[in-house]
């Protein structure tokens, strides 16, 4: 591997033209123009997508209302045959099931690229009612489990679909606590 400074890297440029903070400041603004208490995180969520969901879980819970924003790439442990939906619909359900019955949290993570895994959809939005959306047709916990949490926000409508974005700057949450 040729090293830093070798002269095969002499006429290659790099620009970074967008970063993490650059969509979670964007977040921030409009969030501002709406009125919302804003609370901007700097912490990169990485890890773990259960022990993600808890953390974000515990932020937005332990904070007065307002709207969390983080960037993150979660990690989701796959089983041998893997359902539909990626890491930012399994952290969005995994938070759903969570918040049953609660109306005064919601969540959204998505894919600032516009996708998600490998789906159409850039993530989901869930709230208090996700889980019992969904359960009329399908078992939450049997869809965690098998990575199979795109089939589930499908069911309960909650899955979020923007296109290609054309940029990808990581994933972004964001978690409304209204009281």
């Amino acid at each position: 591997m040729p090293k830093k400074g070798d002269a095969c890297f002499k006429n290659i440029q790099t620009d970074i033209i967008a970063c993490p903070a650059d969509a979670r400041q964007g977040a921030v603004a409009r969030a501002k123009e709406l009125n919302y208490q804003v609370l901007e995180h700097d912490e990169f969520v990485a890890g773990d997508v259960n022990r993600a969901a808890h953390y974000i879980l515990e932020v937005i819970s332990n904070h007065p209302p307002g709207l969390h924003i983080w960037s993150a790439e979660v990690t989701v442990q796959l089983p041998e045959y893997p359902g539909q939906g990626g890491r930012c619909q399994q952290l969005a359900l995994s938070i759903a099931r969570e918040i049953k019955d609660r109306d005064d949290i919601v969540l959204l993570a998505a894919g600032t690229d516009g996708t998600d895994g490998p789906s159409d959809d850039a993530g989901a939005i869930v709230d208090g009612g996700t889980i019992d959306r969904g359960q009329e047709d399908l078992d939450v916990h049997y869809c965690l489990e098998s990575a199979n949490s795109g089939e589930f926000l499908g069911v309960s409508g909650d899955l979020v679909n923007t296109g290609v974005t054309g940029t990808n700057v990581t994933d972004l949450i964001l978690g409304l606590k209204t009281v």
